[in-house]
């Protein structure tokens, strides 16, 4: 009886395995069908020029574009930076203040201590 018992234990075993396999290699499937099919919805056709000539002339363009995008950017890091150091500034005078009349409150009160 023992022995039956563990031949159906383990036949019921290989059988669960080998149908978690199967259903995960179906999952794997179906979801390698719907990534091809979202590739394709979501790369659109490249319009490339025909001629090398063309080619160049658009690469050039784009070149220039970004060389424009890099110096305005450039231009708005340096005054984000002037702004910075502007605004600073009035913060570090108003610190400065205070230690200083915490300071002067501190040897105010050791003066007349002594």
């Amino acid at each position: 009886m023992k022995f039956t018992h563990l031949l159906i234990n383990s036949f019921r075993k290989i059988m669960a395995s080998s149908h978690k396999h199967h259903l995960k290699s179906l999952m794997l499937q179906i979801a390698k069908g719907l990534l091809d099919a979202e590739a394709i919805e979501n790369c659109a056709a490249l319009d490339m020029p025909g001629s090398l000539a063309e080619l160049q002339e658009v690469c050039k363009t784009i070149h220039h574009q970004i060389d424009k995008v890099d110096e305005e950017r450039y231009d708005l890091a340096d005054k984000g930076g002037k702004c910075d150091k502007e605004v600073q500034k009035p913060k570090l005078i108003c610190q400065m203040k205070s230690y200083c009349s915490h300071l002067r409150l501190i040897m105010f009160v050791d003066f007349l201590s002594c």
